[in-house]
């Protein structure tokens, strides 16, 4: 097994620009105290594009940047250009993110950089794009997995990746890095991993956004629709899960043939609640904090904050906690993507209890509207909180401490069984410095 590493191709405003984007909202998530100025160092106020890429058989260009906020003016007036040609371009823009489609100029052979200018009213930008690696259409029994992570213990993300490969058969992982101090490390670590599992590394160094408010980060949400646009293509199913998150499935074999049952079905999403697992006084150093560390977990399920699995070739847009099936008329309908999660799964809820889904459902929108929300009994995922900071700035590193407690807590030593049975409590199948295996190269 090797590693690719992809370098995405941002535009970028200069930085002898007078040009920034402004703060979404200045609305704080964490106290009264509107954003300042000072909440700018943590802010996105440069990127106009995280990547632009080519893709659909190099037929299409796309760039994927945040939302344009107050830049709305400068990509009205775009103008982009390969080797002096004007190359047209369409925008589509949602609440945290906006994509440009841009026919791609045909007399740029496919095996070149393709040279754009990204001409903006108040600055310039050029860059080129190199070719696009061959494409892969997507098997039946391709499950990928999804994540953005930053500075977590090498053995944790290892073991993680282990998890979901050897107990529900994930066969490829898109690993999005938002600048981890030991980037370089982790690389060489799953390139060493010694699994049937592919990894494609992102570099993602772009910054996540205030910690005192969760409407002005974009970074997840860019790249959640980067891996859509970008990587999607390749997988039948996709989980998204962050590192310090666990998935809970009878077994791969059952998990793979529930998917089945759900494309069958019409489900092009599957929503999974969770189990928080607190930290607790005692714990090993968080380097060597290992999933087998945990010994118990919240008594009831988190009801909020999902995450889910989905079939990418019929979603339009990946939320932080839902994604959005491709329906233009229902979307219009509604207004989704901007209809909050907790009421959109209300209206599903309601409408199931009184309409046949075979009957309704598969007549207005067949094959691409129906989303399945699990109950815990049947599939959940164990959030192991306190293994990070989630970019919070005030949260210290691994230290969020609980003392168990009989009223809010319950032993579950399910979490250990599952440890070892994915063979993970034998340290001698974690790869060492010296361990030869896969290979890192470059997109």
């Amino acid at each position: 097994m090797g590693v690719l590493i992809y370098r995405p191709t941002p535009v970028l405003i200069p930085e002898d620009s007078a040009c920034r984007r402004d703060f979404l909202s200045r609305e704080s998530t964490v106290d009264n105290v509107p954003l300042a100025d000072a909440d700018y160092h943590e802010y996105d106020s440069r990127t106009m594009f995280y990547d632009v890429f080519r893709c659909d058989n190099d037929r299409k260009v796309v760039a994927i940047g945040p939302p344009p906020v107050n830049l709305r003016s400068e990509l009205k007036k775009l103008r982009i250009t390969c080797s002096g040609r004007t190359i047209p371009h369409r925008k589509r823009e949602y609440r945290r993110l906006c994509v440009l489609e841009l026919t791609r100029d045909q007399t740029t052979n496919a095996g070149e950089n393709l040279p754009l200018r990204f001409s903006f009213p108040t600055f310039d930008v050029e860059i080129e794009v190199p070719p696009p690696p061959l494409s892969a259409s997507a098997e039946a029994s391709h499950l990928g997995l999804m994540t953005l992570q930053r500075n977590n213990p090498l053995p944790w993300v290892l073991d993680w990746c282990r998890w979901h490969h050897r107990l529900h058969g994930v066969s490829r992982l898109v690993l999005y890095d938002n600048a981890s101090d030991n980037r370089d490390d982790l690389a060489a670590a799953l390139a060493r991993m010694d699994e049937a599992i592919d990894v494609v590394f992102v570099d993602w160094p772009f910054p996540y956004g205030p910690g005192r408010s969760y409407k002005n980060r974009f970074c997840q949400t860019g790249a959640q629709n980067h891996y859509l646009l970008r990587f999607g293509s390749a997988d039948a199913w996709c989980l998204v899960l962050d590192i310090d998150e666990c998935l809970v499935v009878g077994g791969k074999e059952a998990f793979k043939q529930y998917l089945q049952d759900c494309e069958g079905n019409g489900v092009v999403g599957v929503l999974f609640d969770s189990f928080i697992v607190p930290s607790y006084q005692g714990q090993p150093a968080i380097a060597n904090r290992r999933v087998s560390s945990y010994w118990f977990r919240n008594r009831e399920r988190r009801g909020y904050s999902l995450k889910f699995a989905f079939r990418p070739q019929y979603i339009d847009y990946i939320g932080p906690h839902m994604a959005y099936p491709k329906n233009r008329v229902f979307t219009k309908l509604i207004g989704l993507p901007r209809l909050h999660d907790k009421a959109l799964r209300t209206f599903y809820g309601s409408v199931r209890k009184r309409l046949s889904p075979n009957r309704i459902f598969r007549f207005f929108f067949p094959n691409q509207f129906a989303l399945r929300n699990l109950n815990p009994e049947e599939m959940f995922f164990y959030h192991f909180r306190g293994l990070n900071t989630d970019w919070k700035p005030d949260r210290k590193f691994g230290e969020e401490v609980a003392n168990f407690d009989a009223s809010q807590h319950v032993s579950d030593p399910f979490i250990g069984e599952l440890y070892a049975r994915a063979g993970l409590n034998d340290d001698r199948k974690l790869p060492s410095s010296s361990t030869g295996g896969g290979s890192v190269r470059e997109n």
